[in-house]
């Protein structure tokens, strides 16, 4: 029954390392408090709190109101590399929160992640959600320093039958550069995607790619393009 202040200023307070079972406990029930400010101020002195700590954020990941999931899942990313080794095993919960929002803390980290995590959520590609393709195609495309494991699993990502994760994909790929050379075949096939934002970041992809190949590509779609597909005597604008 506390106001906002009241409860945002004791989540805050009870963070940091070596704290108690009791404050853990205090915290976990702060991030289903009804309002953003108080779930946050106790994710993030959850992230503030160690390996304990990171622990009860991952078994949040998958708890039943939507809003404590996601904000457990910014206090990972905020706890940072302290939580990879907990967030690749994330990776292969049997719950589908779980391993969508571990991909996407992960990806949060970036170019940071060893080997391991970005093969892990690389593997995460085929998953069977949406929700997880989706979240591992925003996440590899920060792991630009695992582009050998990213761009294949990105490539795949190109024939999802979600626009969404298409559009994702061929947006991740654009961060790659040249690196995403290899998705080259894949991406020309996205210049002519039903979904015109996979068609936009195809464009993105390849040109950062830059290769005679990915040029060549450009230049036939450039040419094509000057004539709109989606304008007719109906809809004209």
């Amino acid at each position: 029954g506390a106001d906002l202040e009241t409860r945002m200023a004791a989540a805050d307070s009870l963070g940091g390392t070596g704290v108690s079972n009791k404050a853990l406990e205090a915290l976990r029930d702060a991030l289903r408090d009804r309002a953003e400010p108080v779930r946050l101020n106790a994710a993030y002195a959850l992230a503030a709190s160690g390996a304990p700590a990171v622990d009860l954020l991952v078994e949040c990941l998958d708890d039943e109101l939507e809003a404590a999931r996601k904000d457990a899942a910014y206090g990972l990313c905020a706890a940072g590399l302290t939580a990879q080794s907990a967030l690749v095993a994330a990776c292969g919960d049997a719950a589908e929160s779980r391993r969508g929002y571990a991909a996407f803390a992960l990806g949060e980290m970036g170019a940071h992640v060893d080997a391991e995590a970005a093969a892990v959520v690389a593997g995460l590609a085929q998953d069977s959600s949406e929700f997880v393709r989706r979240n591992v195609a925003d996440a590899l495309a920060t792991m630009t320093t695992h582009s050998d494991l990213a761009v294949p699993a990105l490539t795949s990502l190109m024939q999802d039958d979600s626009g969404q994760v298409r559009f994702d994909a061929a947006y991740g790929l654009a961060h790659h550069g040249a690196a995403a050379a290899p998705a080259t075949d894949a991406l020309v096939a996205g210049l002519h995607d039903d979904n015109r934002y996979v068609r936009n970041h195809s464009v993105e992809a390849l040109k950062s790619i830059d290769t005679p190949q990915a040029r060549s590509a450009l230049f036939s779609f450039l040419e094509l393009s000057r004539w709109c597909p989606i304008t007719n005597k109906e809809s004209t604008f």
